[in-house]
């Protein structure tokens, strides 16, 4: 009995010491998720050095902390150990006494055994007879200590008990904790994905609040787009109205400019004949005017035949004469139109220039005018375009504002539920680690009641071996 109680007291031993390695890593593990909160506290206060400065404190104090406790640990684990020899130690010496004790009785009761078999009665007698004595005290002191060897196994059992049961609890918090750590983990997350679908929401509603002006604007942009195509497709038919218009001038000016030339190739022409007529007049005058003198040298002597010669031949001088003037009239008056032609000639020739250079400058503008036509033509497309992208946009910001609302809503539940998770865990924790702590108290108490029986069992045994001896 004794050696069973001894054998327990050194396998509680042994798990004792693995159960308080459990308590430590539970110890750290609590340690570290206070860590951790501290640190995420101290994160969400900007990283001030105070901050900074009270978790590194509180980490030196964690660390002495679960030094000391191993250090009492060691201690505890060291008393356990040198109560388990002793109690091995007293164990063997009371198996070894007894041992003896029982031989001594055996020999006793051998030697002064009876042989008579045939009277049952007074071989009962005899035995009863030659039975050793039995001291009271001896026996008191035996029974004592069986009572106080069955103490002692109560005792250890008492304290696997709670060994067992400490051992259980801290492997449920532990797994506790590592349901702690994992819903802590996935609640940031979720937080994290809260404040994102938040951010997300609040950058879209500005964004769609922003659209109904920006709508506005470009419709306002529309509209001085439109305005500005009309009025370059108003100034480009302009110019081309008035090139048409140069374009109908310049061919009036070159049909009369070659009309004018026309007649100045007349004029000339008459002129030349005019010019011809007379010269022609003026050589038939001078050789009139030498025939008549040759008649008058030749007939002189005839008068009244030279008289009515003469007279002819007066007249038709006088003839020619008047031919020559007229002719020469009709020179200078033509003369006068062939200046009053060149001068048509040169007006028309500005004039066509002029019409001309109008026609190139007009042209250029008509070009400006239909290259600024397609510009603002495409600058209007453009702010069409965008309009449009801008509504669809709208439309695609209202749908996707409506699902975030909805994904919203949804991170919200989820964030709130994983919360109350959190908090009903770190509840069954709280209420975890304090029933850890009763159990260490009972522990100890245990550990102290073990200890002193022990203790009271070895004195006894050590009187009761005093009395056997004596």
């Amino acid at each position: 009995m004794y050696e069973r109680a001894a054998s327990k007291s050194s396998y509680n031993i042994v798990k004792d010491s693995e159960s308080e390695q459990n308590g430590m890593e539970v110890s750290d593990d609590d340690n570290s998720a206070e860590r951790r909160q501290n640190g995420v506290e101290a994160h969400n206060n900007n990283d001030s050095p105070s901050e900074l400065a009270k978790l590194s404190e509180l980490e030196m104090k964690t660390v002495e902390n679960l030094e000391q406790q191993r250090m009492e640990l060691q201690e505890e684990n060291e008393k356990l150990m040198g109560l388990y020899e002793i109690a091995m130690h007293e164990r063997d010496e009371i198996r070894r006494r007894l041992s003896s004790y029982e031989q001594n009785r055996v020999e006793s009761r051998g030697e002064l055994h009876c042989p008579e078999k045939h009277v049952e009665v007074d071989g009962e007698n005899c035995l009863q007879s030659c039975a050793p004595p039995i001291y009271p005290g001896t026996k008191v002191s035996m029974e004592e200590i069986c009572a106080r060897l069955l103490n002692v196994e109560q005792a250890f059992v008492d304290f696997d008990g709670v060994l067992r049961e400490i051992a259980a609890t801290e492997e449920g918090l532990q797994q506790k904790q590592e349901e702690f750590r994992s819903l802590e983990l996935l609640s940031s997350e979720m937080q994290d994905k809260k404040a994102l679908v938040d951010k997300k929401l609040s950058a879209l509603s500005y964004s769609l609040s922003n659209f109904s002006s920006s709508v506005a604007y470009f419709e306002q942009r529309e509209v001085r787009a439109k305005a500005r195509v009309n009025a370059s497709v108003s100034y480009f038919r302009k110019k081309k109205d008035e090139l048409a218009r140069l374009q109908v001038c310049k061919e009036d000016a070159e049909a009369n400019l070659r009309r004018i030339q026309q007649s100045k190739i007349e004029l000339r022409s008459i002129l030349e004949v005019l010019k011809s007529k007379i010269e022609e007049k003026n050589q038939r005058q001078e050789s009139e005017k030498v025939l008549f003198a040759i008649d008058n040298i030749e007939k002189v002597d005839n008068t009244s035949q030279r008289n009515w010669q003469v007279c002819g031949k007066a007249s038709e001088l006088l003839k020619y004469e008047e031919e020559k003037n007229k002719l020469q009239s009709e020179m200078k008056l033509s003369r006068e139109k062939l200046v009053f032609i060149r001068r048509e000639v040169e007006d028309w020739s500005k004039r066509l220039d002029k019409i001309e250079g109008e026609i190139q400058v007009v042209q250029m503008d008509t070009q400006k005018g239909s290259k600024s036509v397609e510009e603002m033509e495409f600058a209007l497309q453009t702010v069409i375009q965008e309009k449009e992208t801008l509504l669809e946009i709208t439309e695609n910001g209202m749908s996707e504002i409506q699902s975030m609302i909805l994904e919203y809503q949804q991170c919200v539940f989820d964030t709130d539920l994983k919360e109350a998770e959190l908090k009903t865990l770190e509840e069954e924790l709280q209420l975890g680690f304090g029933r850890i702590e009763e159990l260490r108290k009972m522990r100890a108490a245990a550990s102290e009641k073990m200890t002193k029986l022990l203790q009271n069992t070895s004195s006894h045994s050590c009187s009761a071996d005093d009395k056997m001896e004596e």
